[in-house]
Parts: C-alpha cells; structure tokens; sequence
C-alpha cells in the first residue's frame, strides 16, 4: 500500500514512481499525476484512477519529440533521393552512355511509377502496397529472365531481349543498356518514396501523441523544407552538365536554352518533393484517425510513444476505475482488464494494449462512451469488458462474445443477441424488452439475469417463412416480476429432449430409468413435458449445472432409438392393450361420477371437528434487527429468514453505516408534510396544500432516494445479496423490521427497491420484545368475526363512513361505540366471547413515544388506561387491533407491549379521506381471504393513485407485528379458528382436480393414469371417518399427485388451482 505521506500530498504527484509488483488494491489514485510510473504486474484491483494523468514525463516528451524531429529530418532526405533519382536521368549530360531521350523517357517512368506508388498508399495503405510491391517484383524477375532466354542475335526483333541478360547488365556501361540505369533508378527513388511515406507519418503521429497538433505542423514544416531546399541545391548542381551540353564557355553567358532547361528542372524536382511530403503527410493525419490500413504505422508510433510513459504491462486491473482519466502513452500491454472501468477515459487510443480487448477500435469507443445505440458489433470480443449503464439499445451484437462481461443495468431493448456468447456474464436489472434471437444466445448456470427488466422478447431473429412470426415471448401479454430469468433459469439448467414423431411413452420411461442408472452421481428429474402440436414433443430434464449435457442427451438418444427397436414387434398389442384399458377407464368414471353424487348428496352424521390452523399459503419469514446505534455512527444489523411459522434457516450480521443526512432529511420531510393537513383528517374536502405541496413532494423524493442510497452502501450489501439468493418472486413475504429507534420505526421502508422486485411482499414493523400469548379456549365456536368499533371525537371528520364500510362486511358482525364513555370501552373490551377485532376512528396522537386517543369531545385514553381490559381481549382471541387515525405509532408500541398480534396504524397524520379509501380497500381484500400482509399492500398501492392530491399517501398504513405470531387470513378470526370437515366440500374439490387433470395436454399418457388412479383412491378414502388409517392412505396418494405437479412453473396456473385444491382435500384428510 502507499505510504500516509503519499496520501497526504494535495497534488498526488506520483512521477517516475516504481510499484512494480506491489500489491496496490483498492488503492486511491484519483487525480493523480502518475506520468512515467512503473506498475508493471502490480495487484490494482478496484484501485481508483479516476481523472489521473498517465503519459510520459517531461523527460520522455522531449525524447519523444527528438525521436520526431529526427525523423522528419529522415523524411526530407529521403524526399531528395526520391526525386533527385528522376530529375538526374531527365538531366542533359554531355557525353551520355545512354541516349538522352531514353534517359528522359526512363525518369519520367520512374515518376510515374512513384506516382501510383503514393496513390496505392493513400488508397489501400503502406502494408498493402508494400505487398503489392513485392508480389510485381516476384513476377517482374520470372518474366526477365524469360525474355532474356528468348533472346537471339540471329533474329533482329529478338536480339533486342538480349538486354536483359545478365552478361548484358554487368557490361551495360560498355553497351550502353539502359535496363540496369531503370532498375536502380526506380529500386532507390521507391524505396526513398515509401521511407519519406513511413518516417514522415510515424513523425507526425508521434508528435501529435506526444505534444499537439501544432507540433504536427512544425515537423511537417521541417520535412517540406529539407525536401524542398535539399531537392533544389541538388538539381541546381547539374548546371555545370546543362552547360556543357549546350557548350558554355566558362565566364560566357549560358544562352537561354541552358537556363529555361536548368530552371525547369529545378521546379520540376520542388513540385515533386512538395507533392511527395505533403501525400505523405496527409497519410500521417489518416494515422491519427486510426484507419485500419495504416495500423502498422499506428503501432510503431504508439510503441514509441509510450516508451518510458505509464506501465502498467501484465499488471492486474480487475475493476479498476479510469474514468476521465488521460491515458495517451501508456502501456497496458498484458494486462488483466477485467471488468475495468474507462468511462470518458481520454486519449486512450493512443495507449499500448496489445493483448487486450481495447486492441479492437469500436470494443475501445463503447467501452469509453457506453454509447451503442444502433451501432454494429458483430462478432466483437467483449469478454470481460465493464458495460454498467451501456445504452445498447437497437445494437446488434450478433455473434459477440459478452462471457464474463458486467451489463448490469445496461439498456439492451430492441438488441440483436443472436449467438452471442453469455457465459457468466452478468445481466444483473438490464433492460432486455424487444431483444431477439434469445433462442441461439449462449447461456449457462453462471449467467446472472438477476431482476432483468423485461416485458417481451423473441426467440428468433427473422420470422419463420411466410409468416411474421418471430416466437415471441411470452404469446401475449407481458412477463411479470422475475418471469424471464425463470424463464431463461429454466433453460440453463436443463437438457431437451426433442420428439418429432410423437413419444413412445414406454420406451421413454425404460430409456429415462437406464440413462439415471449410467449417470447415478448426477441428478436427473423431468421438469416439463410440452406438446407443440403436429407430433412434436419437448421433454425437458433437469440437471445439476456442472453436468456434461451433451453426453446426456447423447446417452438418452441412443438408448431411446434402441429401445424403440426393440419394442417395434410388440407395440400393435401393446396399442390394443391401451384401447382397452381406455375403454375400460370410462366405464370406471362413469360409475364414479354416479359414487360422487351419492357420496356428495350424503348427509353428514360427523360431529364438527374444530382444529388450530395455518393459513393455506405458507410464505416467507425476514426479521432485519437494527440492534443499536444511530445515525451518526451506524447501525448494527442482522438479518434472519426462513419458512414463516418455522425456526430460521439464514443468519447474518452486518451493519448500516453512518448517514446523518437520512435523520435529517426525514425531519425537513415531516415539518413539511405536517404544514399540509390542518387540521389532521380533514373531512370530506380537499386538504388545504397551501403553496407547499410541490416543496413536500420535492423533499418526499429526496427522502426516498436517501433511504435507497443507506440500503445500497457496501456495508449493507452482503445481506442484502443473501436476501435475494433466498427468495423468489413468487414469494408470500413478511419482513419484519425490529427496532426501538424513534426514526427508524417512521422511515418510509416499503420504498425500498427490495419490495419492487417481490411483489407479495410487505413490510411490518416490531419491538426487540414479545411474547406469544396463549388464548382460551372457551369452546365457544362461532361462524362470524366479532368487530369492536370504537368511533372517537368526530370533529371536522366523518367517522360515520368508516361504520359504514365495517357494517358492510359479509361474515361479520359489528359492535359500535360511538364517542363511548371511558367505563363503556371498559366493560364491552371485557366480553366473554370475546372480540377479532378492534377497531378505532376518531382524532390520535403520539406525545414522548406513547399514544393517546380522543373517545369523545372531553375524554381522552391512553392504551396504558386499558391495559388490563386489552389485556383480557387478547386472552379472548383478540388478534387484530386497527387505528384508523393520526399519528399511531406511539398506540402500536404500546399495544405491542400487550402482545396484540397484528397491529395497523397510520404513522404520520392522516387525512379523512385516504383513511376511509384505505379501510376500504384492506378489508374488501382481507375479507376476501387474501392475507393481511397482502391486503394491506395492495391497499397501499391503490392509495398511490391519490398522492397527487394527497403527497405519500402509500407511507401511511403500516403493519405493527408481534413475531411470534403467524400472519393472519380472514378465517382465521372468530376466536380460535375453525374448519368443519364434512367431506362433502372435499369430494367436489376431488372433482374439479379431476377435470383439471383430464385436460392438462402437458401430462403424459402414463402420468394422467397414474393420478387418475390416486384420485379414485381419495374419493373412497374421503368419505371415511378420521383415523390413523384415513390419514396415511390419504397422505400417500396426496404425495404422489404433490410430486406429479411439483415440476410445473410456480407461476403456471394450472399448479396453483391444484395446490389450492389439493391444500383443502389434505385438511379434511389430515
């Protein structure tokens, strides 16, 4: 780690520091001047070099710089080579060994051919001309010496190819050959081209990476003027032979033919150079645009830029950060990038990353922008890349490798994810609606798509033929919470296996039981059966996710083939065999439809059996226990969970850390929301806003984004992480909160993110203590719930609504006190029967954490004034106590202190209305058999439609629990609960099992018999009065049905009507 002295630095100036192989993770670097630091195979995981500056120190720039010049110089030299060889050949010479006009003629050859020489760069780059070059050279040389062998003095056309013999180019002084003066002419004057081409544009680039462009335009400069002057003073010294041609006499003017020859020349070789280091530089600026065909240069640049810049070559940058960092002459060369950050990295095309995915021009822009909306990636590697927050929507990254890349919470709507490669990538709350080609994506056990936001996809990329079928999914309709990660979970884990001529269900069955023997250590169960229609099934296999598909499906198939084989010549007997037993099973339900009848039409002799029960869903159990602390110096978690009515399964401990601004927030909210409502309740009309409704809406949001940054910090995450390993969507959920801190029981909990991905979850709130109280049992059955309803001080609300809506409730009945004298609450609290409910309308308020109610205009109660009377309701069975007014929090405390099970209150002051709306909607769902927990969810969320007349409205109701007590349903009121097992209710039950059984397509022949036969068993067995033996033969035929449909979605309908069924046969049962 670095040292305190490093960190105390206000610059974090770091220069030609050497980490090198030090373990630097989660080390801060954060604007920090690391220019010329050594981090070779250094540990940098999660270190921060947000907004650094890496490069080169001042020392490298000049070497960089250096390296330029010299280079350009080069150029320009080599400028003067490639023209002065033409201009030279164009050149009078007074006593010439090859003719002039052959001399002429092979220059303007050798410009021509450097011309196509700079046009082939510009157009299909160096490396590519250099190829071209070499591939015509390779040809040129065969074809020479051909010509050379069809040489013959005797015939005069061909005694001229005697030229390009080799005896001829050894001696072409003697014989004045022109071939050799082209061929080194042109060999040195294109070599001298393609030099000024590469060290020009490696000059330029060099510069710009290093300094700036207007160092680009004085290297550019400097070639054009060595070039220039240099070609000039070349050509210009050839006067003496231009003379001599036209015969000067030294110290005799040159007559005006030598002159206009000489000055021609020289702007001729000056057009030329010009021409040569401006196409060359022109080269160098597409160099800087990062054009593929110039990346040779590209590279020898970058290498030499970032030669003793930033290393951080093989070094380990697994989620490191370089946002807005500057990156240019850098070497990543080897480097672990894994899940590396580079968001608005600047200048990092101009860094060293051979080996590494930023290699690649468009993998190293979207990592930098996250921007790929509509863009192409096909068949891109992006293993490893960090695309948190990418916008790929419309993107096609067909073929892609995505394995191991984080997308978390990246938009991929609309997307082309066909054969993408997805290997423990992590799709953690992306955006997946209107993706396709899902169906050849690659997928396994290791790919997170926890809570991906998705409405629909499609399986496929084009429409089947003739149609606009792409296989969307679902049909129709939207996926609810969690259904497409069910859906794509489903499929990772599985081996399919395809039947498109139908199924021969007994040599499936053989098949299946050999292929579980062969493969013992692996577990294999059928998880679905489909029928597509036309002869075609699908039987998916559930496998552990380490298993070798492929030999399974392999091993399976061969077996099944064989089987088939063998069971071909008994199969007709085997089909007359079915029919008859078909026949036969008719005639067996027609008898039994008659049994029904009879059993059902029976009258029932049995005494009533009334038995302690749990409600019929059996959902989760969280307890968060904030222990102690406060906002200041964190919190002390722990999080339990497990099976409602069981002990806990999970334990962790954890914490919240210090947030001080939360506790604040929520104040600044509650002054604000209470300026809203006065006065609390308001009857009937709109509440008096004032002009601070937008101002409470404003601070409401921000009290809201508070609470979810607390419940998203570090410290919170591992238990966090645990909760959503543990549970499903499909969850019946209590989180139960247990804590004594005054604001922690006020915060409004249900907005947290958690409760938007389990839908039937809800929050309750309970004290560190409680008991389980036992009530008595007085064998006082009785078939409807019991409501006290006490109805407070009236003023300026209307109560008499809430009577109304308790009065209208079928099942119940309904005891009214309106505005009661103390001794009246007392004596009706006391009741031997005993009460369900009990019910408070009227003004409340909560002083020093305890609460007080208004029972009429002059009296008030606090819940210590009724201890005992409450106490005696609760022995009674009293399990659901509703105040239905302002500020309950204190009431809920100090009736959890009398171990009332389930508490509702109103946390804040409540306006007339909403409460009303809000006793309205809970009861009409509890009533209806939903459980409470649900009920008051789904009363809550009607109340959101209100909160732009009545802000955060949804905050109000809240759940106070005691935890020792199960959550309730509507029949498990009336005292102690009860259910009359009279059989008849059974047998219809058995009968609509029936039915959905029979047409279930999804079953196979074999199954349905196989349930067929457990149902005739349940209907002789249920009509039996209870016994041991009732109960075993029942509960044998219930697990083979149970474990029948156990393999069906959670979410399929049909699994949920025979739960619901099979939960009520196994209660009259058992």
């Amino acid at each position: 780690m670095l040292s305190n002295s490093f960190h105390s630095q206000a610059e974090k100036n770091y220069q030609n520091r050497s980490f090198k192989g030090k373990d630097l993770s989660l080390e801060d670097f954060s604007n920090a001047d690391i220019r010329g630091c050594d981090f070779t195979e250094a540990n940098l995981t999660g270190a921060n070099f947000r907004g650094a500056k890496a490069g080169l120190s001042q020392q490298g720039i000049y070497r960089s710089l250096l390296i330029a010049a010299a280079l350009s110089g080069l150029a320009g030299a080599a400028a003067t080579l490639a023209v002065g060889q033409p201009i030279a050949l164009m050149t009078p010479k007074p006593e010439p060994i090859v003719p002039f006009m052959v001399s002429f003629i092979v220059g303007l050859i050798v410009i021509f051919v450097n011309g196509i020489l700079l046009i082939s760069s510009l157009k299909n780059g160096l490396e590519k001309t250099i190829q071209n070059l070499g591939i015509t050279i390779a040809v040129l040389i065969p074809v020479g010496g051909i010509l050379a062998a069809l040489g013959n003095a005797k015939t005069p056309i061909l005694s001229e190819l005697r030229v390009f013999r080799i005896s001829y180019l050894m001696n072409s002084n003697q014989i004045g050959n022109p071939i050799p003066a082209l061929i080194v002419t042109l060999t040195a004057s294109m070599g001298a081209t393609l030099t000024v081409i590469f060290t020009l544009a490696l000059a330029i680039a060099i510069a710009t990476i290093t300094l700036n462009k207007i160092f680009k335009l004085l290297i550019i400069v400097e070639a054009l003027a060595i070039g220039i002057i240099a070609s000039a003073i070349v050509t210009r010294n050839a006067d003496d032979r231009v003379f001599e041609v036209f015969s000067v006499v030294n110290g005799e003017p040159a007559p005006l033919p030598a002159i206009i020859t000489l000055i021609a020349l020289v702007i001729l070789s000056i057009i030329l150079a010009t021409i040569l280091i401006l196409v060359s530089s022109n080269i160098g600026n597409k160099v800087l645009k990062e054009e593929e065909k110039y990346s040779i240069i590209r590279q020898f640049a970058i290498a030499i830029s970032a030669w003793g810049g930033t290393s951080f070559v093989k070094a380990n940058l697994t989620q490191a950060h370089f946002n807005q960092a500057l990156l240019k002459s850098t070497d990543f060369s080897d480097a672990n990038i894994k899940h590396t950050r580079w968001y608005q990295a600047e200048k990092l095309e101009w860094a060293k990353v051979g080996n590494t995915i930023l290699e690649n021009a468009q993998v190293r822009e979207l990592l930098v922008s996250l921007d790929g909306y509509r863009k192409t990636f096909i068949g891109l590697n992006l293993r490893e890349a960090n695309l948190m927050n990418a916008n790929l929507e419309y993107a096609n990254l067909r073929g892609s490798d995505l394995s191991e890349a984080t997308l978390e919470t990246a938009n991929l709507e609309w997307a082309n994810l066909t054969q993408t490669q997805a290997i423990g990538t992590n799709f953690k709350e992306a955006r997946l609606t209107g993706s396709y080609g899902l169906s050849t994506w690659n997928i396994d056990s290791t790919t997170n798509l926890l809570w991906v936001n998705c409405k629909f996809i499609y399986l496929l990329e084009y429409p089947k033929p003739a149609t606009d079928d792409r296989e969307r999914r679902p049909s129709s309709g939207e996926f609810g919470p969690d259904e497409f990660t069910k859906l794509f979970q489903e499929a990772i884990d599985t081996v399919d296996l395809i039947f498109r001529e139908g199924v021969d269900w007994r040599a499936f069955i053989y098949s299946f039981k050999k292929v579980q023997v062969e493969n013992s250590e692996t577990e294999l169960t059928i998880q679905r059966i489909e029928n597509k229609g036309d002869g075609v099934f699908i039987v998916r296999v559930q496998v552990p996710p380490e298993t070798d598909k492929a030999k399974i499906h392999q091993n399976f198939t061969q077996t099944y083939q064989e089987t088939l084989q063998t069971l071909e010549a008994e199969y007709q007997d085997k089909l007359k065999i079915k029919d008859s037993e078909i026949a036969n099973y008719r005639e067996r339900s027609s008898n039994m439809t008659e049994v029904i009848r009879l059993l059902a039409s029976r009258e029932i002799t049995q005494d009533r059996k009334f038995i302690k029960k749990s409600p019929l869903v059996v959902g989760k159990l969280v307890i968060l226990k904030i222990i102690k602390g406060d906002f200041k110096t964190g919190f002390t978690v722990m999080l339990q969970l497990g099976q409602d009515g069981m002990l806990p399964t999970t334990e962790i401990s954890g914490s919240l850390p210090p947030f001080p601004e939360l506790e604040a927030t929520y104040q600044q909210w509650k002054i604000l929301y209470h300026k809203l409502q006065l006065p609390v309740r308001i009857s009937g009309r709109k509440v008096n806003l004032f002009s601070s409704e937008d101002v409470c809406k404003e601070s409401a949001k921000l009290l809201e984004k508070h609470l979810k940054i607390w419940l998203k910090s570090e410290e919170f995450y591992p238990l966090k992480d645990r909760l959503q390993q543990k549970l499903n969507s499909t969850d019946e959920i209590r989180l139960i909160l247990q804590t004594e801190h005054p604001t922690l029981l006020r915060l409004p909990w249900q907005v947290w993110e958690i409760f938007e991905h389990y839908p039937k979850a809800e929050i309750a709130l309970s004290l560190p203590q409680y008991d389980q109280v036992e009530s008595v049992n007085l064998n006082l059955p009785r078939t409807r719930v019991r409501i006290l309803a006490i109805l407070g001080n009236n003023q300026d609300i209307n109560v008499q609504k809430d009577r109304a809506i308790l009065q209208q409730i079928i099942g119940a009945d309904v005891t009214v006190l309106d505005q009661p004298q103390r001794l009246e609450v007392d004596v009706h609290l006391r009741d031997e029967i005993g009460w369900d409910i009990l019910f408070f309308a009227g003004h409340s308020l909560t002083e020093k954490e305890s609460g007080i109610i208004h029972i009429n205009p002059t009296d008030y109660l606090t819940i210590s004034d009724l201890k005992y009377s409450l106490r005696f309701a609760v022995n009674r069975g009293l399990k659901l106590a509703i105040f239905n007014s302002c500020d309950g929090l204190g009431l809920a405390r100090d009736l959890a202190d009398l171990q009332i099970p389930q508490i509702i209150v109103m946390r804040e002051p409540v306006p007339d209305t909403i409460a009303t709306e809000f006793l309205k909607y809970f009861l009409l769902a509890f009533s209806k058999g939903k459980t409470l927990y649900t009920a008051v969810r789904e009363a809550r969320e009607k109340l959101h439609a209100k909160e732009d007349q009545y802000p955060c409205a949804s905050w109000l109701p809240i759940i106070f629990q005691n935890p020792a007590e199960m959550p309730l349903i509507w029949d498990d009121l009336r005292g102690l609960s009860s259910t009359i097992t009279d059989g008849k209710t059974s047998l219809e039950d058995l009968a609509k099992l029936r039915e959905l059984f029979e047409q279930n397509l999804d079953l196979s022949p074999l199954e349905q018999a196989n349930i067929l036969e457990q149902l005739q068993a349940l209907f002789q067995i249920v009509p039996m009065p209870p016994s041991e033996l009732k109960q075993r033969l029942g509960s044998q035929s219930l697990m083979v049905i149970k474990g029948t449909i156990a393999d069906f979605p959670p979410t399929s309908e049909f699994k949920q009507q025979c739960q619901q069924l099979l939960s009520r046969i196994g209660q009259d049962i058992l």
